[in-house]
């Protein structure tokens, strides 16, 4: 019980502080003002450190509207164990992405890469 409660009230926590607390905008796109309604100010923080590591890519287009290749910029700058290249799928004519890198799953937000496309 005492665990329940300790979690219930930092998640009031978060939403009192996010009605209180306006969330800072970084790029100031439709992307990032549609996540400030959405997430609490502690996910819009972290979303925004994503959208951040978006810029680090680039998208090429394998199947129109279906299949991206999403490539990080200059490979040779990091460690060769670290992958450079991801393969996005959009699927259910729009409605869902999917990463290889599995993001998504693991957090519940959207991965770097997924954003990027």
């Amino acid at each position: 019980m005492r665990l329940l409660f300790d979690r219930e009230a930092n998640e009031n926590y978060e939403e009192r502080r996010t009605k209180i607390m306006l969330p800072a905008m970084r790029l100031n796109t439709p992307l990032e003002f549609h996540a400030s309604k959405i997430y609490t100010v502690a996910m819009f923080e972290k979303f925004g450190e994503i959208l951040y590591e978006a810029g680090q890519y680039r998208v090429e287009e394998v199947e129109k509207g279906s299949k991206y290749y999403v490539h990080r910029y200059d490979p040779e700058k990091h460690d060769k164990w670290c992958r450079v290249m991801y393969i996005v799928e959009v699927l259910a004519a729009g409605e869902e992405i999917a990463c290889e890198c599995g993001g998504f799953e693991h957090t519940g937000l959207l991965c770097c890469h997924s954003i990027k496309v």
